[in-house]
């Protein structure tokens, strides 16, 4: 390839900061959250808010963490196969003269 015109060659190195194979699956920390959010949900079924045994503690609990847990790893899953995606088909590259 010729850079402008000017009859030098250009080499275009894509910018892959990673790989599709080495990329990092979050789908089972996405199951394991979703597991404990529901567990929140079993466990809290039926008693009112004001109720202080354990079970009630433990199910707001396993709701907040299992809550919190969902949204992070589903983000991380959701960036990670967009970079992924994007590396893949190309998109950015880099010249170097």
């Amino acid at each position: 390839m010729t850079a402008a015109g000017r009859g030098r060659s250009v080499i275009l190195i894509p910018n892959r900061k990673e790989s599709a194979v080495n990329r990092r699956s979050y789908v089972p920390f996405i199951a394991i959250s979703a597991v404990l959010f529901v567990a929140g949900l079993v466990l809290g079924a039926g008693k009112s808010a004001e109720d202080t045994s354990a079970a009630n503690t433990a199910s707001k609990f396993l709701l907040a963490v299992g809550l919190l847990a969902l949204i992070v790893t589903a983000a991380l899953e959701l960036v990670g196969r967009t970079r992924v995606r994007r590396a893949v088909s190309g998109g950015r590259s880099r010249e170097i003269l």
